[in-house]
């Protein structure tokens, strides 16, 4: 067995190549990135109290607030639409007593029918609307005019303006439902958007059960005035919601900046 044999000469006066030190890690090391945004681009501005959308905020008073809102103006249109029938018969009844069953039949689902048509609009109309000038002011206008509105019908004497107005209102009541989706993101911010926007929708449901049954009992209670006296209730209950829309809570910054 032979033994290795011995490094060249020249092997001597080559310089020790040994790899340089790994510098010591740092003991502060500085905090990773953030992670991207993920607002939606139309979500990106600063509300009134300059927060962004999805920022954490208070939710039960404006949220309590818009939920009255919404209920006032489902109320007083689904009250019409159970009932607009019956009113616009017993008006015609009164201006021609000797009309058949048949005639007026046939004009109260005339009259449904335009409601319907009306209905639809408000929700495309109102909700354009309401893009334009800000989800507050919309609501603003909807719940004032609708005041006026209903203080008229008990002064409506002839069939075809008391149709008119009784349009107007379902105009109004799909523009609530038109408007909603949007001003429910406009408060609280696109994150929160699909919960509260399905709890929201629970004021429909209340609505729907207390508005009909107030009408069926009064006509069943006061059948003399129980038309007068849901058209002045409604005209009250819309003034509250009226008072509502002028809360700071429910002031949206496009409420606030020109709309042009």
């Amino acid at each position: 067995m032979t033994s290795p044999s011995p490094l060249p000469p020249w092997a001597a006066s080559l310089p020790c190549s040994r790899p340089p030190p790994l510098p010591p890690p740092p003991r502060n090391p500085p905090p990773p990135p953030p992670p991207p945004s993920t607002l939606d681009a139309g979500c990106s501005t600063l509300d009134v109290q300059g927060r962004a959308p999805d920022a954490p905020s208070p939710i039960a008073p404006p949220f309590a607030a818009l939920w009255l809102l919404f209920f006032c103006n489902i109320f007083v249109g689904i009250s019409i639409i159970s009932f607009q029938s019956p009113l616009l018969q017993d008006l015609l009844l009164r201006k021609t007593p000797d009309m058949d069953a048949a005639a007026l039949a046939s004009a109260g689902a005339t009259l449904i029918a335009f409601g319907a048509i009306f209905n639809g609009l408000g929700r495309f109309l109102w909700g354009a609307v309401s893009d334009r000038i800000g989800q507050s002011l919309a609501f603003t206008l909807m719940l004032g005019s609708q005041v006026v509105v209903f203080l008229a019908l008990p002064r409506a004497t002839e069939p075809w303006v008391f149709g008119a107005l009784v349009c107007y209102i379902l105009l109004c009541y799909g523009g609530g439902f038109g408007t909603i989706p949007s001003y429910v993101q406009a408060l609280f911010g696109a994150k929160r958007m699909a919960l509260l926007y399905g709890v929201i929708l629970t004021a429909w449901s209340a609505a729907g059960l207390a508005g009909p049954k107030f009408m069926a009992w009064l006509r069943d209670h006061q059948p003399d005035t129980a038309a007068r006296t849901a058209f002045l209730f409604s005209a009250a209950l819309l003034a509250a919601g009226l008072i509502l829309t002028l809360l700071p809570v429910l002031r949206t910054r496009r409420d606030h900046t020109d709309p042009s």
